[in-house]
């Protein structure tokens, strides 16, 4: 059941951006899932004007011509996603704008935040090798470290510490210092309660498992990685990934981890970016990849919602049947 028409005035904020198809035409969109509801709004240009809608007065003829090209909102229940745009393009259903079927997928999740929570131990850790390794102490302090690559992390720091380092070797043994990081995360972890999986993941995958391909794209160095998962179970659940070994800048990760999924055989013809903060949604639109965003992790909500991924929930407890409706 359709929910109560909104005028432009009435727009929530708190959405995300996405993709709608209305009559074969295409154009942006605007969705995010809550505990009720998914809200829709086009936001594109390139939308047709339709008759009888109100545009008002002033301004250039271009910012008339914007306006009359966008439509009002109307919220609609999670369950009502695949319905289509009624004739005047006024109700969102889909999230995307395939021609064909979006499955197999690839799905490349991201790690911390979006799998799990350390509760900062990996800074912890970090902080603890760079101290050990080079005598730095706290030093990824006014690091960002929330959808950085570790290497992104490293030079941070080695430039908070005077080190101009972009190419080329590290200011310091890159071997120990990870061997160093490693001993401090597994101590870390091993903590009772240190570690936590974050809402719904396990029944995301299991209902995942079999239908898409699991991967993974994380700015963690790839043994980082593996500890990690294995901490909560997860360590065998996917087939290849994508670390922060890989490649400084996280952009340039969706190409590996399909490079490595080629090469394993897989097929699929679309690939999907999960994960908590802005800079897996820049990731994935990098790598022209469906960007879904989680809000359970790193990520200020209004930062991911103005990063504008294609569809944006809470939770993989509340998301997943939205998740799951990219399969069909």
């Amino acid at each position: 059941m359709f929910g109560p028409q909104l005028d432009e005035a009435q727009a929530p904020d708190d959405v995300a951006a996405g993709h709608a198809a209305c009559g074969g035409i295409v154009g942006k969109a605007q969705v995010r899932v809550d505990a009720h509801e998914v809200r829709a709004q086009f936001t594109e240009a390139e939308l047709p004007v339709h008759e009888g809608l109100d545009v008002p007065d002033g301004g250039t003829t271009e910012e008339r011509e914007v306006r009359a090209r966008r439509v009002r909102i109307r919220s609609v229940h999670a369950e009502e996603l695949p319905e289509a745009l009624d004739p005047r393009g006024t109700v969102v259903g889909m999230i995307h704008t395939h021609d064909t079927k979006v499955a197999p997928l690839l799905f490349l999740f991201d790690i911390d935040g979006t799998i799990l929570s350390t509760r900062g131990a990996g800074r912890e850790a970090l902080d603890e090798a760079f101290l050990h390794v080079c005598g730095w102490p706290d030093a990824t302090r006014g690091v960002p470290i929330g959808g950085s690559t570790d290497g992104a992390i490293a030079r941070g720091v080695a430039a908070r510490f005077g080190h101009d380092w972009t190419d080329g070797p590290a200011p310091y043994d890159e071997a120990a210092l990870e061997d160093a990081y490693l001993a401090a995360l597994r101590r870390r972890l091993d903590a009772p309660g240190r570690v936590e999986l974050c809402p719904g993941v396990v029944e995301l995958l299991d209902a995942l498992e079999g239908r898409v391909h699991l991967a993974l794209l994380t700015g963690n160095w790839i043994a980082g990685a593996r500890v990690k998962l294995a901490s909560v179970g997860l360590a065998d659940r996917f087939v290849v990934g994508a670390y922060g070994g890989d490649a400084v800048d996280r952009n340039a990760l969706v190409p590996v981890a399909e490079r490595r999924a080629d090469a394993a055989g897989l097929r699929y013809t679309r690939t999907v970016v999960i994960g908590d903060t802005p800079a897996d949604v820049a990731c994935a639109r990098a790598g022209r990849a469906l960007a879904i965003a989680v809000e359970t992790g790193h990520g200020d909500v209004a930062d991911l919602v103005a990063a504008g991924p294609d569809l944006q929930v809470p939770d993989l407890v509340r998301g997943r049947e939205a998740v799951l409706r990219l399969l069909d």
